[in-house]
């Protein structure tokens, strides 16, 4: 009966010892869950909870920004947006960096004109693994929209307009001529 006895305590250490082992692997599970990660590398920019307080399965605790890439807002004339596409280069300069040029690509362009200024929003990306740009600084973003070859070009002031056209003066030959130009 002594035997039976310590079998039984044997097998009630044994259950004991299974049940803390599943507590033990259950509570290693919990405390991986309640481990908070970020869905991408980023900066915090806004705390939203605070230590101690309780936090809904959910809800918000901080806000991130990933500024790997950074996005220059513009707007382009309506007269220009039919030679701006997608994946196309931009420069972009940035007054807090006065006199470097980057350069980004164009990756959105919006579909419809703003009424007051028939300009198009435009998206252009700049990369920024260095994290030197923050979003809000101000950018100037230069798209070349065509290149026009064999066009001689001319301050718009010496074009005059006149009943028959457009002229400018030209010297040729210490000559002074009036000249009609096609714009």
């Amino acid at each position: 009966q002594s035997k039976i006895q310590d079998n039984s305590r044997l097998d009630n250490v044994k259950d004991s010892m299974e049940i803390a082992k599943a507590q033990y692997e259950l509570a290693k599970v919990k405390r991986e869950k309640s481990k908070i990660k970020a869905p991408f590398n980023g900066i915090a920019k806004d705390k939203i909870s605070h230590v101690g307080e309780f936090i809904q399965k959910g809800g918000r605790l901080v806000e991130l920004m990933d500024i790997s890439k950074v996005i220059a807002k513009v707007n382009i004339p309506e007269t220009e947006v039919r030679y701006i596409r997608t994946g196309g280069r931009a420069q972009v300069t940035l007054d807090a960096f006065p006199g470097k040029k980057y350069t980004g690509t164009i990756k959105t362009l919006g579909l419809e004109a703003d009424l007051k200024s028939r300009s198009f929003p435009v998206e252009v990306i700049i990369n920024n693994m260095n994290k030197k740009f923050y979003p809000g600084m101000m950018s100037r973003v230069e798209i070349v929209t065509r290149v026009k070859k064999n066009q001689i070009i001319v301050p718009r002031f010496a074009v005059l307009d006149r009943e028959r056209g457009a002229v400018v003066f030209i010297e040729n030959n210490n000559e002074v001529l009036l000249k009609t130009v096609t714009l």
